[in-house]
């Protein structure tokens, strides 16, 4: 099902104090969209507004991840970026404090105080409905799971980047069965789900007896 996309004639402005959480959580996004040039739509960050938060989403198909920010102010629509403009940003940005988006037309524009930096949004009527599939809350079950030793090097370095200098925030992983997404959960702000896989090691063979 396709859905216009209404652009409004004036600019939309939101503000934070938080800039380079923003500029993080982007960061934190791009990782887990896809470099697969034969998926391109996977390639994008989604972004909107709600309840005072800024709210992004990305996937390379077999991870979905959310994260959010506390904002002023509201996008006029939902909008979508490349993944791999977010690199020059955090470049840009990492260090940013006070920083206002602005939605003009066809850009987005991240500004703080005289450091400016703009990305292309993207038109996109395919993106997978992930901000609605994956919304459950996280499981009470704590079932042995596997999960790509990549997928969790991802995590471990947003898991880093969120606790600050010299700490990491704490890494949840919970499943209630190898049918059922591996949940992540990083702080709070910070949410993961990534597709089962059964156990690679049947009936934990391989540990020593004395266990």
């Amino acid at each position: 099902m396709t859905q216009a996309i209404e652009k409004p004639a004036t600019a939309a402005t939101i503000d934070t104090t938080r800039g380079a959480d923003v500029v993080g959580m982007l960061a934190d996004l791009a990782r887990t969209a896809t470099t697969d040039t034969t998926t391109p739509v996977l390639g994008l960050i989604r972004l909107h507004t709600e309840g005072r938060y800024l709210h992004g989403w990305s996937s390379d198909r077999y991870r979905a991840a959310h994260a959010r920010v506390r904002v002023d102010g509201d996008l006029p629509r939902v909008v979508f970026i490349h993944a791999t403009d977010v690199k020059a940003l955090a470049s840009t940005l990492r260090r940013a404090q006070l920083l206002r988006l602005t939605v003009d037309h066809d850009t987005m524009t991240f500004t703080d105080f005289a450091v400016t930096h703009s990305v292309r949004l993207v038109d996109e009527y395919t993106y997978p409905e992930i901000h609605n599939a994956c919304r459950d809350e996280l499981p009470a079950g704590t079932a042995p799971g596997a999960i790509d030793g990549s997928y969790l090097a991802d995590f471990c370095a947003i898991a880093k980047r969120r606790g600050g200098r010299g700490s990491s925030a704490y890494l949840e992983l919970r499943q209630n069965d190898d049918t059922r997404p591996m949940h992540v959960r990083i702080g709070e702000d910070y949410r993961a789900w990534v597709m089962p896989v059964r156990n690679q090691v049947d009936d934990d063979a391989w540990l020593p007896q004395s266990w």
